[in-house]
């Protein structure tokens, strides 16, 4: 079996998995735990480092097949959507940020800096389409809405949506 390129389209992908479905038909063990640890083998560090951090807080290993592939899915689903599409992006981003912020965040003034963040890296998505911006929630390179940090709170200035490693918040000695 090939290495696992993360950097390839979604069909790239459903082809890469149909393939290793098929090896894995002509294996005696089709226990969902070998299954799995063939599929870790085989994808590649690269692609490991990847479903190790969509994964989280859990270990790949851990996890059914179906599990993985469906992660993997979804990523590729979601890294290779095109931004300028009839505004289907920016719409969906928009909704998105709106939903979940608006019942941590009633202020229009938190919202609306989200919003400007989010359809800002579009265009950084666009360009690029395999890679993110570092992420506003934990500081990784992914997407901030696939992020397991996007409703952690924040033990530095008490708000909901990154970790305190990111914060910006100046943290005063009367907060103390």
């Amino acid at each position: 079996m090939e290495r696992l390129d993360i950097h390839s389209d979604f069909d790239a992908f459903k082809a890469y998995f149909e393939s290793f479905e098929i090896w894995a038909m002509t294996k005696e063990g089709d226990e969902d735990v070998t299954i799995v640890a063939h599929f870790l083998t085989f994808i590649g560090k690269q692609a490991y480092r990847l479903l190790k951090t969509l994964a989280l807080p859990e270990k790949p290993i851990s996890l059914s097949y179906k599990t993985l592939k469906d992660l993997l899915l979804d990523y590729v689903m979601y890294t290779n959507f095109e931004c300028d599409k009839g505004g289907r992006f920016r719409k969906m981003i928009h909704e998105d940020i709106k939903n979940s912020t608006t019942l941590r965040h009633p202020d229009p003034v938190h919202t609306q800096g989200y919003a400007d963040n989010s359809l800002r890296s579009c265009d950084t998505v666009h360009e690029d389409g395999h890679k993110f911006g570092q992420c506003l929630s934990c500081g990784g390179f992914h997407s901030s809405n696939l992020c397991k940090f996007r409703n952690s709170k924040c033990f530095k200035c008490i708000d909901i949506g990154h970790i305190q490693s990111v914060c910006n918040t100046t943290l005063h000695l009367g907060r103390l």
